[in-house]
């Protein structure tokens, strides 16, 4: 046996390199990034890159038992990973909600991942846990939350709304057999992971009501008020008002205030999906829209959407904490972590003690770390920069014929179309999208609102500034011409500049 475990051992040691190697691969790594990184500046630099591809070629390099040399991997992640689809951290990537990845969260992903601390529990790792802690506290102060609130740096907005819609039913006693009787309230333009949050915590049957938007398509108060009423009268159970604070569709914020009067009148639970748009109550030019995020039951807000971090990284916080770590206690002890959770401290709670998460990465660095080199300040500038830009947009193209756009942006998204075109208004629209995409410089995406095609921009990555915002504009203008001259030339006079041709 010991001759069998010393061979294993010779073979298993080289999971553990010496420093030369470490280091040959650290400066590989490095090179590499760097130079995708300097790309990213230049004229020729694409937020999308079609591929004919697919990333495929990564089929043709299996895991195999023998190791592969650290250039072939690098080469195969630039083909078929970062030059293949949306580029996240190119300053021209305007579509969905993206994350810019700023540079010194890789660096504490790098401390986190070599350092390894399980910072699930207290005991284990008091200084990660004092870090993730730090940060949300800072993030309750922002929002005007009282000390008694509790949270967790989560994976996302999903995961943030599994936790807090699972406190809400909790913290009410809701049983199985109340599930149809309870009402939860959203919009038209709230986020779908609402909707996944209540299967995933088995409340499937819920009776879920759609609450018409007014005409700046934020939550209709009257008719909330009015839905509640009858519901009562009909003997539900009002549950959750699912509010939002910058919809993913248009920026648009829900009138939090009188939100927060109705739920309290009606003693129903206020959740706040701020996941995009929460940080924007940093910037001067947005933090009189979040009035009333204070009042709020709880609410989630990504740091890996406006906040600039890397993906991976979603917060959730709950007023009165309590609720939280009721919702997510354990039923039984854990004879093997007997030791760990004799040492808990009052002031610094464990995150495996406020979510259903055990073994998990240490988040928390990628967040404090950033705030901590840059400070406040440049986070400010960043977010109402993009919002200027996104109203620099709208002036812009709304002076210029043939566009109808949707609401003035309140955060960084705008919606538009061309409606000047002698053919199908949806058709040219998704022709001028396909062909931005083409170019590739700047990447858009499409929404419907009441059902009618509109293109959209959501301007939130930290390397957008003005530059692209004039690119952008341009292009448009390029293209539509482009397309309509096409358009206006007939049948005869094509087939003639094609022989031509």
């Amino acid at each position: 046996m010991l001759s069998k475990i010393h061979k294993l051992e010779t073979v298993a040691k080289e999971l553990d390199p010496c420093v030369e190697k470490r280091q040959i691969w650290a400066k590989q790594v490095i090179k590499h990034s760097e130079e995708f990184m300097e790309t990213l500046n230049t004229d020729k630099s694409k937020a999308f890159n079609k591929t004919e591809h697919n990333g495929n070629q990564l089929l043709y390099s299996l895991i195999k038992e023998e190791p592969t040399p650290m250039e072939n991997l690098l080469e195969l992640f630039r083909h078929n990973v970062e030059r293949n689809g949306l580029v996240e951290s190119h300053g021209g990537h305007m579509a969905y909600v993206n994350s810019g990845g700023l540079y010194p969260s890789s660096l504490a992903d790098y401390l986190s991942d070599v350092v390894n601390p399980y910072s699930a529990m207290f005991h284990d790792s008091p200084g990660s846990v004092r870090i993730e802690n730090m940060v949300l506290k800072w993030i309750a102060a922002c929002f005007g939350y009282p000390d008694s609130f509790a949270g967790n740096l989560t994976s996302g907005g999903s995961a943030s709304t599994v936790l807090a819609l699972a406190a809400a039913r909790d913290s009410r006693n809701i049983k199985a057999r109340d599930f149809n009787k309870c009402v939860v309230y959203t919009t038209t333009l709230s986020h779908y992971c609402a909707e996944k949050a209540l299967n995933t915590i088995g409340m499937r049957e819920v009776v879920r009501r759609t609450i018409a938007v007014d005409s700046n398509y934020k939550m209709d108060v009257d008719i909330l008020r009015e839905t509640v009423k009858k519901d009562i009268e009909a003997g539900l159970i009002p549950f959750v008002v699912y509010t939002t604070a910058g919809t993913t569709d248009l920026g648009s914020v829900d009138p939090l205030e009188t939100i927060a009067g109705i739920s309290r009148e009606f003693n129903i639970w206020m959740h706040v999906d701020a996941c995009y748009g929460g940080f924007f109550i940093l910037s001067e030019e947005a933090t009189h829209l979040f009035k009333g995020i204070e009042k709020s039951d709880s609410f989630c807000v990504d740091p890996h959407k406006s906040l600039f971090i890397p993906y991976g990284c979603g917060a959730v916080l709950v007023k009165e904490g309590s609720k939280l770590a009721y919702s997510n206690a354990l039923n039984r002890p854990a004879f093997y972590l007997e030791d760990s959770f004799k040492d808990e401290c009052q002031d610094e709670p464990s995150p495996c003690n406020l979510s259903f998460e055990l073994s998990r990465h240490f988040r928390g660095l990628r967040v404090w770390m950033p705030l901590k080199l840059f400070g406040i300040r440049p986070f400010r500038s960043a977010l109402g920069e993009k919002i200027l830009l996104a109203r620099y947009f709208y002036d812009r193209l709304s002076e210029t014929d043939g566009f109808q756009l949707g609401p003035y942006p309140e955060l960084s998204v705008v919606v538009f179309r061309f409606i000047k075109c002698p053919c199908d208004t949806e058709t040219f629209n998704k022709e001028l999208l396909e062909q931005l995409m083409k170019d590739g410089r700047i990447a858009l995406a499409s929404t419907r609102i009441n059902g009618v095609y509109y293109l959209r921009i959501c301007i939130l990555c930290f390397r957008t500034h003005l530059k692209e915002m004039d690119l952008l504009i341009k292009l448009i203008s390029v293209n539509v011409k482009k397309m309509l001259k096409a358009i206006s030339v007939k049948p005869w006079e094509q087939q003639e500049q094609y022989v031509r041709g």
